[in-house]
């Protein structure tokens, strides 16, 4: 009976993936193609700050606190930015859930990711100014 709840499982997994995505379970980033309106895959670094110190050596760094420059994004925008990079709030609400951030990390983005979120937010910021919010660009930029 397990086995036969295990194999269901997995095919439920796969068919909820392929509908989400397109692509056929199981699927790696190499076979993976990103289709338009789709959920895309996205690489994660799991790395924890343990493994990212090496040696174990622990070095003293001097925070210098700086203030943030003045933005220049939409005031929705930028209290939207402020609310999704909030580390704390988000490591609180996961904890909500009964999820230990601290022993099993959510990952961390890499630059290419971050590189692309951004390009799509600016993308996204022109057609605001350019009073076209609801533009094919402006949706191809979400789900990019």
């Amino acid at each position: 009976i397990n086995l036969l709840k295990a194999v269901v499982s997995t095919q439920s997994t796969g068919k909820k993936f392929t509908d989400k995505t397109k692509n056929h379970w199981p699927c790696t980033m190499d076979t993976f193609t990103k289709y338009n309106g789709k959920y895309d895959l996205i690489k994660l670094d799991y790395t924890t700050k343990e493994e990212e110190e090496g040696d174990g050596k622990t070095e003293v760094k001097e925070e210098v606190k700086k203030e943030p420059p003045v933005s220049k994004l939409d005031p929705r925008v930028a209290g939207l930015m402020e609310l999704i990079s909030n580390v704390r709030s988000m490591e609180q609400a996961v904890m909500e859930m009964n999820y230990d951030v601290k022993k099993s990390p959510l990952g961390k983005l890499s630059a290419e990711q971050i590189r692309s979120g951004y390009e799509a937010l600016t993308t996204i910021e022109e057609c605001i100014k350019e009073g076209q919010p609801h533009s094919s660009k402006a949706r191809d930029a979400c789900s990019g």
